[in-house]
């Protein structure tokens, strides 16, 4: 048990076991409404209801009662809140993130469906400014839906660089001559699109804002088309009614910490196709598929890592979506505390608390 929660549990620790929600909500709100000093509640279901806005009124509560309180949730995992909880919680101070951002794209819209288009939009996305101008330049640059610590990371895929000129000549290559107001065309298409994320999460408007800006110096049109947490992430999302979304996607609490993405990038994984999976970006690429039904049948880790490599490779080359960075949580212990050891697959960094002691 100690090794799914985090923390290991030891012969001093008193282990209380909940089932079900109304056992542990309530112990968790009154954990929430007790804190004194800061409230990390990291989550990948947060859906709307009595019991979602509950707890979003107990962690404003202590926000405005100065107790440092950070959120962070998973984008799939959080599509059915209610926006005015997200905007109640930011008011009052409430640190509210989510997971991994990418842009997402609908591959059954006519402007994304050559691989060139894509490649020419992630070079002409300047993602060192956009880190350092709106998330103070802390997070790392991401190529992977995998993080470094994943036992399956790829440590060797193409670094991203930002080549506003390549962009145009990828472009202009590929047909795409600029037209009236500035705006590349080709074959009657314009190179216009509409990016939709969470309405109301000012910092992922402000990353918007960017990407249309620097988009727009190589020619393209990206026009900002923000709803509600539970209109952009039901079937806007799932039925891919959209041109193309910004999106945080934490792998982990998806997979439990499994590289899969059979559900996500696998061609019979189509919702609108086959009425099941996640594959909304509508990507299909033989390979690919053949390589995660093979993932899933392994279970050697030994075994599956050059599997997921590979797909990680295929992704980056494809680039069915563009990945920007990796969120980063920052903590602060006192310099004496020794043995404290990071652990990004583990819920909380006191999963080894057993172990600590204190320098004298």
């Amino acid at each position: 048990m100690g090794q799914l929660v985090g923390p290991g549990i030891v012969a001093s620790n008193r282990v209380t076991a909940f089932i079900n929600g109304d056992r542990i909500f309530p112990a968790m709100l009154a954990a929430i409404r007790g804190a004194r000093k800061s409230i990390d509640l990291e989550t990948y279901i947060y859906w709307s209801g009595d019991i979602g806005r509950q707890f979003a009124e107990a962690l404003a509560e202590r926000a405005r009662a100065a107790v440092k309180v950070h959120v962070l949730i998973d984008w799939i995992g959080s599509r059915k809140v209610d926006s005015r909880d997200l905007a109640m919680m930011r008011e009052a101070g409430v640190e509210v993130e989510k997971y991994n951002p990418l842009v997402w794209f609908n591959l059954a819209r006519p402007q994304f469906q050559e691989k060139a288009v894509r490649e020419a939009l992630y070079l002409g996305m300047d993602k060192q400014n956009y880190v350092q101008r709106i998330y103070y330049g802390v997070p790392p640059s991401a190529e992977s839906y995998l993080a470094p610590s994943s036992w399956a990371f790829n440590p060797n895929l193409p670094k991203h660089g930002y080549n506003p000129e390549k962009a145009k000549a990828r472009l202009e290559e590929a047909g795409w001559k600029v037209g009236a107001g500035g705006i590349r065309e080709k074959n009657g298409v314009k190179l216009s699109f509409t990016n939709s994320t969470t309405a109301g999460n000012k910092v992922r408007e402000q990353a918007q804002a960017f990407l249309q800006q620097t988009w727009r110096a190589i020619g393209v049109d990206m026009q900002i088309k923000d709803m509600p947490a539970a209109v952009v992430w039901g079937d806007y999302f799932f039925k891919s009614q959209f041109d193309s979304v910004t999106v945080g996607w934490n792998i982990w609490g998806e997979a439990g910490g499994d590289p899969n993405v059979l559900s996500w990038f696998g061609s019979g994984y189509i919702p609108v196709k086959s009425g099941q999976g996640s594959n909304t970006t509508q990507y299909s690429n033989p390979k690919l598929d053949q390589l995660a039904e093979q993932g899933v049948s392994i279970v050697s880790q030994e075994k599956r890592k050059p599997i997921y490599q590979q797909i990680q490779a295929i992704l980056r080359e494809d680039l069915p979506v563009l990945p920007i960075f990796y969120y980063v949580n920052i903590e602060g212990t006192k310099g004496t505390l020794q043995n404290y050891q990071e652990n990004a697959n583990v819920v909380s960094d006191m999963w080894n608390a057993n172990t600590w002691w204190w320098a004298t």
